[in-house]
Formats: C-alpha cells, sequence, structure tokens
C-alpha cells in the first residue's frame, strides 16, 4: 500500500489570502509542517508567493520529449528528432499546490500549464476533477487526497507519466478502466476510500503495476472512425487508354522481436501478442487490396510462413531481403532477423527482377567515401533496401519499387543522410540498366508497350520509393529525396567526414516528389506516448506518373483517448500510408527539343 506520509517536492503555492488558519507549510514559515489528523504531511519545501503575486503564465507550445539516453542499437525505441537546446521555452517551475485552500472547483486556466510534472490538490473540498486533467501529459505525481471525489474521469488515463497517484480519504468506490494507461504508475494511493475488495487486495497482494496491469488488459479502446480518402488530382484515363491506375501501400509493422512488454507496456497484452498483431495486420492489407504492398520490420520466418502464403492466396506474389546481419548467422537464428518485403497483385505485374541494397556493403567498397566516420558511424548499421523491376500485364508499361528502412536514432542523422545517399546512388543505376533492356512485344488489338529512350537512363521509367524515413519533413534525408541535392556542409553530416559526400555533397537526378507534399504530409505515421511524427513516406516520379488520392489522418479526436500504438485497432506503432498513382503515359513526358528545321 502506498504510504500517506507524501513529501513534496520544491512547486509553487497558491494561497487563499482570506485564510488564517491555512499549514504552516502554506504561509512559508520555517517551522516543521504538521501532519493532519489523517496522517498526510504537508509540504515544507514549496516555494510560496504573497497574495499579490501574478499567476504563471502558461507555457508556449511545448516540444516532444526526446530520449537522449536511448540505446542507439534498439530499434524499439523511438526515433525521436534531435532537440535543440533552444527549442524548449523556459519554465522555472515544475510543480503547482493548490493544497489545502478549500477549493471546490478547479478553474480551467489550471488545465494550461501542460509543463508541469507535480500537482498538489490535497484537502479541498472537489467532487470531481474534470475531463480536461488528461492536458497535464507531463505530471508524474498528483496528489487529491482528502477530497470529496465519488469517480474519476476516464480522462485520467492519458496522464502516461504518472508514477504516483494519490488519491487517500476519498469517496472512490471503483476505478474506471481506463487507469490502465498509467504504465509508468508506481505508487497508487486508495486507503481511506470505500473501494472495491478487489482493488484493495491486489494493491495490497501485489501493487499498482499489477493492477494497472489487470485494467489494461480489460479496456478496450472505443473503435476509430475510418480514414478519409484525400483527393489530389482527378483520376483521370489520358493518352488514348495507354495510362494505368494502380495503388501503393506503405507499412512498417512492427517486427515481433521489436516488441517486448517492457517497450510496450501501454498496450493490453493480449494486442500485443504477435498471433493477434498478425492477424489484424493481414486484415488490414487484405482490406486495403493494395496493387503493391510494401513492409518493413517483417523479419524472413514471418514472410514465409505467414506473410507469403496468406498474400499469394489473395493473388499477390513477393519478394523479401533480411537486414545484412543475417548472412553471418545460422538458418535457425537468420530467420529471426527483419528485413523488407514487396509484394504486388500477379494480375496487374510481373516480376522482372529484384535487386537488395546493402548500405554497409556499398561503404566498404565506394573508397571515395572510405572514411573512419564511415567505419565507425555506418558500417556497423545494416538497414537495407530493395528494389523490385516490375512490368504491367496489361500495357507492358514498367516500373521500379524501391522499399527501405532507415537508421532510427536521431542522434545519427549523418548515418541517415549517408545511407539515402547510397540508396539513391544505387537506385539511379538500376533505373538506368532497367531502361536498356528489350521491350515487351505488342500485341495485336492492344496499345503498343512505352518506349523509354536511352537518353533518359531511365529517367523516363516510373519509379516509387517507400520508406520509413525515421526523419521529418524538415530534415536532410528528406530534402535531399525531395530536391535532388544537399550541400556537404549540411548540418545533418554533423561535422562528421564522409569523403566526396561531405566534400562535394550529395546529388542525384531522380526527381522525386512526396505523394502527401501537396497538403504538408501527415500529421502521423508513427504515434507512441512519447512521439507523434510523420516519418514514414511514399515519393514518387512527378514526370512520369501523378497521385490521384492519399488516405489521409487518423481523426484527431480519435487520438487524444489513446496513450499509443499497438492498441486493439492498431497492430503497430506505425501506421500505414497509402496512395493511388496513374502513370502519365508518353504524351505526358518531358518533352523533346524541337527542331525547328524540319518544316
Amino acid at each position: 500500500m502506498a504510504s500517506r506520509m507524501t513529501h513534496k517536492p520544491a512547486a509553487v503555492a497558491i494561497l487563499n489570502p482570506n485564510d488564517n488558519n491555512r499549514p504552516a507549510s502554506a504561509q512559508g514559515s520555517g517551522s516543521p509542517a504538521p501532519t493532519t489528523p489523517n496522517g498526510h504531511r504537508k509540504n515544507v519545501l514549496s516555494v510560496t508567493s504573497n497574495a499579490a503575486s501574478a499567476a504563471p503564465s502558461p507555457p508556449a507550445n511545448g516540444n516532444k520529449d526526446t530520449d537522449a539516453s536511448a540505446d542507439p542499437m534498439n530499434s524499439s525505441q523511438p526515433p525521436a528528432p534531435a532537440s535543440k537546446p533552444d527549442d524548449a521555452p523556459y519554465e522555472p517551475w515544475t510543480g503547482l499546490d493548490l493544497g489545502g485552500i478549500h477549493l471546490k472547483t478547479l478553474s480551467p486556466s489550471l488545465f494550461t500549464f501542460s509543463h508541469i510534472t507535480s500537482l498538489y490538490i490535497n484537502h479541498n473540498n472537489l467532487k470531481v476533477l474534470p475531463a480536461a486533467i488528461s492536458n497535464l501529459r507531463q505530471l508524474t505525481l498528483l496528489d487529491a487526497t482528502s477530497n470529496e471525489l465519488q469517480s474519476l474521469p476516464p480522462e485520467i488515463g492519458m496522464l502516461s507519466k504518472l508514477k504516483e497517484l494519490l488519491l487517500f480519504d476519498n469517496q472512490l468506490q471503483s476505478l474506471p478502466t481506463e487507469i490502465g494507461g498509467l504504465y509508468q504508475l508506481e505508487v497508487l494511493g486508495v486507503e481511506g476510500n470505500p473501494m472495491d475488495e478487489f482493488v484493495r487486495k491486489t494493491l495490497a497482494e501485489n501493487g499498482a503495476p499489477a493492477l494497472i496491469a489487470h485494467f489494461r488488459d480489460l479496456h478496450t479502446s472505443e473503435a476509430p472512425p475510418d480514414r478519409a480518402w484525400i483527393e489530389v488530382e482527378p483520376d483521370l484515363e489520358l493518352d488514348g487508354g495507354n495510362t494505368e491506375s494502380f495503388t501503393t501501400l506503405s507499412y512498417n509493422i512492427l517486427c515481433p522481436s521489436f516488441a517486448p512488454s517492457s517497450s510496450y507496456a501501454y498496450t493490453p497484452a493480449w494486442a500485443l501478442e504477435w498471433p493477434y498483431r498478425r492477424e489484424t495486420l493481414l486484415e488490414e492489407l487484405i482490406n486495403a487490396s493494395a496493387d503493391i504492398v510494401c513492409l518493413q520490420e517483417i523479419d524472413s520466418e514471418q514472410y514465409a510462413e505467414w506473410f507469403y502464403p496468406k498474400l499469394k492466396e489473395r493473388g499477390y506474389d513477393g519478394a523479401h531481403y533480411p537486414r545484412s546481419r543475417a548472412r553471418t548467422m545460422s538458418a535457425e537464428d537468420a530467420k529471426l532477423i527483419d528485413g523488407c518485403a514487396t509484394f504486388w497483385k500477379r494480375e496487374k505485374f510481373h516480376l522482372i527482377e529484384t535487386h537488395v541494397i546493402e548500405f554497409n556493403q556499398m561503404a566498404l567498397h565506394n573508397a571515395d567515401v572510405r572514411t573512419e566516420d564511415m567505419f565507425n558511424r555506418v558500417m556497423s548499421r545494416d538497414n537495407i533496401a530493395t528494389a523490385a523491376l516490375l512490368e504491367s500485364v496489361k500495357t507492358g508499361a514498367r516500373l521500379v519499387v524501391a522499399n527501405a528502412h532507415i537508421f532510427w536514432d536521431h542522434r545519427y542523422r549523418d548515418v541517415k543522410l549517408v545511407q539515402i545517399g547510397m540508396m539513391m546512388e544505387r537506385l539511379g543505376e538500376i533505373v538506368e540498366m532497367f531502361s536498356s533492356f528489350p521491350a515487351k512485344p505488342a500485341v495485336e488489338g492492344e496499345p503498343a508497350p512505352p518506349k523509354y529512350d536511352k537518353k533518359e537512363r531511365g529517367r523516363d521509367i516510373p519509379l516509387v520509393l517507400c520508406v520509413d524515413l525515421n526523419s521529418l519533413a524538415n530534415s536532410g534525408v528528406y530534402e535531399y529525396i525531395s530536391k535532388g541535392e544537399v550541400p556537404g556542409a549540411h548540418e545533418d553530416f554533423m561535422d562528421h567526414k564522409y569523403g566526396t559526400y561531405t566534400d562535394k555533397g550529395l546529388k542525384h537526378d531522380l526527381a522525386l516528389r512526396s505523394s502527401c507534399a501537396s497538403f504538408g504530409e501527415m500529421k502521423m505515421t508513427n504515434y507512441t506516448p512519447t512521439f507523434d511524427e510523420a516519418i514514414d513516406y511514399i515519393f514518387y516520379t512527378p514526370r512520369s506518373l501523378k497521385v490521384t488520392s492519399v488516405l489521409g489522418d487518423i481523426d484527431r479526436k480519435y487520438l487524444s483517448k489513446v496513450v499509443g500504438f499497438p492498441n486493439a485497432y492498431f497492430p503497430s506503432d506505425h501506421i500505414p500510408v497509402f496512395a493511388q498513382f496513374r502513370t502519365k503515359g508518353d504524351a505526358d513526358k518531358k518533352p523533346k527539343t524541337p527542331n525547328y528545321l524540319r518544316q
């Protein structure tokens, strides 16, 4: 059971100037703090303010937490972008003491102080906690001892950083199942309440974490609204029927070896188990029925035993490559190594050939970039990219589908940039090679297959890049892919040396654009308690393809009630990016220079 003897760290004390009998701790005296008749020690460390003091201003827009001590080799950690010292607003106080001032209600303005980590509202006359308590997401301690609370709002489950929740001496008979969201809770004080026997017994015998886990497994969040499609351009068939439409889905499915319960303690145990997640993932893929599916974080065993046979039954073919380390392992160990898998509908495309791009191997064989930083920072990361060279069954048109998973750690922005640099370099070689392949023979009565100009070196072949970039849209890697170059002095190289990459900068001429660029990118593709950003993308070649529609964001109202993914409805901590494209055909491709001498 939690102790009633509570100690308050420094907090701003908001006083009742009309209360001459308030506790000594609230008066800022030097005498020892008294103990109330119920045994609760008042704070002796509170920072006091007099009645004329103005209340502190609410903070400016806060910044997302980043784990500066995260293990760079642990890919289950959230890929938070590096924060700069001047990014976060300065807050001289993090605690607020409203204890013992006879409050009957809490002002809505209280819930604008979203930066505070400790809130004391004990020894008041509160009958309810407002739902807006969920705005105080940074709280690690909430003391509501000795009030008149009869219930807790479900929204309290969103205070996922809480470590101490003190509810002594209220009128609580039960706890909401949403309290299962408090996955970091260590201390739960409920003595002095007419509490349910199960709650009291579980707390006494197994402690707060066990009780929270029980409620977490009981609770199922409400079903999310369907994601709406966003029309980007009308899907009109052009060029006399020699164009075609296709859909592409990119999805990091969260490999089971990267999903220990310790990393996803906010997820119900049953919803984190791989048999449940893989069934839900498969159902998502089948319902989406995309023509092309690119999966990241899929291990060899799950590809061979689950996804490939199940999707083959649905008319797909596929290819999978694991990370580079799999080659050095026994067959038993190698099957658990994740990689990238690409699937395509057999009725729509057939495969010409596949390629794997191993970044550490490219670094090893390129003398121009073989520096000390390359050996120490890049070559130990075995991320990969793949490329599938496809041909349309209907028209013979070619399509390159690249699938990549870039290193996750925000402290290695240089590594991400180098990996993307090598990937784009190799993709340029692959599309050029593809352009040299002989065209599919024409079929009588059907439109002739598109012709590709050798002088274009494959730049007129449509290309789609599905990538877990582990980077935001303001990053160097996004800039490089979409703009085609970054200087060698780019800040994301972080002053490391990579030979010609940092001497001359990076350049490519594949001319790619994000499928979501027209509306400013998705708001989120990766959702955890500490990370809520878009890091997954589908890039394409606007010269030969146009985006007709994109599946939009998850409803924000729904997310406001969810601690993080995975959950019962979302089987990964990522969500799929889903886009529809149409090939432009010969008529829409880059025009050749006109011959004005021909009359």
